[in-house]
């Protein structure tokens, strides 16, 4: 489905992660979308996944596309400094803020309405 410009999107991918690389396509590049990528360690330069710590035991097949990965991911880039995450960041905490004002629980039925 298409993304509307207007729309905030953080993205985050890891390198050998197929469910992203499924469309053949990048990201869009532009202000309201940003793409953080990870990658694990020993892969091709050997350069380290991230600097946070990843906690998941996938034996030795590790699955990147588990959300801890993204988690870690996340946060090294948080920890990078990079202008362009803290403005996506400031923008979901704004639209988060507010007080709790409750949860409501709502159940329909998708069904046929027409007379037998």
């Amino acid at each position: 489905h298409p993304i509307g410009e207007d729309v905030w999107v953080t993205s985050v991918e890891m390198e050998d992660e197929l469910v992203a690389a499924l469309d053949g396509a990048a990201n869009p590049e532009h202000d309201r979308w940003l793409t953080v990528r990870g990658r694990l360690a020993g892969d091709d330069d050997g350069r380290p996944l991230v600097s946070s710590p990843v906690d998941v035991d996938d034996g030795p097949l590790r699955l990147t596309h588990d959300l801890a990965f993204h988690e870690a991911a996340y946060a090294s880039a948080a920890q990078l400094g990079s202008p362009a995450l803290e403005r996506h960041d400031a923008h979901l905490r704004s639209t988060i803020e507010g007080d709790y004002q409750g949860t409501t629980y709502w159940r329909g039925r998708i069904g046929d309405d027409t007379d037998e």
